[in-house]
């Protein structure tokens, strides 16, 4: 079965692909790819106010099928806390068009309103995120970004779009400390200790980025 998510994927890749140097990667292709499919992004937005879902995120599509997918995998909040299952039927089939319409595979309702998950090919040794957030909850940690933050290791950034619409970019290099994961792969290190030293690579790391982005923009 081929995934929803992985045609998306395709979609979205190409429709960003092109070089520029611009930050994030393919800004001006995400820019365009907004403009395009706004009025999709609202429709989605609306929908997903409408429910009682935390999160929502696209199903599957069987290959040489041009039906679409029955299911979508879903978020709730409980009693237990969050849960992920999925839906079927009609509404299943609804949330996916919706996420085609838009050419998006992913929202989720957060603290500060709805944020809508992208695709985009981040630098080599690069991980990283870029979604738009809708909001009118923004404050002087949403920095700008800037082209040259294309040499920060690890950061967050904003693009400030219209109608409350921005986009925002996380990115990180992977730490890597070369003495404590041989020492845990020889079983000279436990597991903990190895995790307590990446997360201080990662403190760091975020702390370089802030003194060149300005403000530590990390939510």
């Amino acid at each position: 079965m081929l995934q929803l998510r992985h045609i998306l994927v395709l979609v979205i890749v190409v429709l960003l692909c092109g070089c520029d140097r611009g930050w994030p990667p393919k800004k001006e292709r995400i820019l365009e790819h907004f403009a395009e499919y706004k009025s999709g992004l609202e429709t989605l937005e609306a929908r997903m106010a409408e429910s009682d879902y935390h999160s929502v995120w696209a199903g599957g599509w069987r290959q040489g099928s041009d039906e679409i997918p029955d299911y979508v995998g879903v978020g709730i909040e409980t009693d237990r806390g969050r849960v992920r299952t999925r839906i079927t039927g009609q509404e299943a089939i609804e949330w996916n068009t919706a996420f085609l319409n838009a050419r998006v595979w992913s929202i989720t309702n957060n603290d500060r309103g709805t944020r809508i998950d992208l695709m985009v090919p981040f630098p080599k040794d690069t991980s990283g995120w870029v979604a738009y957030q809708r909001t009118t909850d923004v404050d002087d940690t949403w920095v700008e970004c800037r082209d040259e933050f294309r040499d920060v290791r690890c950061g967050f950034c904003t693009i400030t779009l219209e109608d409350n619409w921005f986009i925002r970019v996380g990115w990180y290099q992977y730490p890597i400390d070369e003495q404590a994961l041989d020492a845990y792969a020889e079983g000279n290190m436990p597991l903990e200790e190895l995790e307590a030293i990446e997360d201080e690579l990662y403190e760091q790391c975020y702390d370089e980025g802030a003194e060149i982005i300005e403000y530590p923009n990390r939510d």
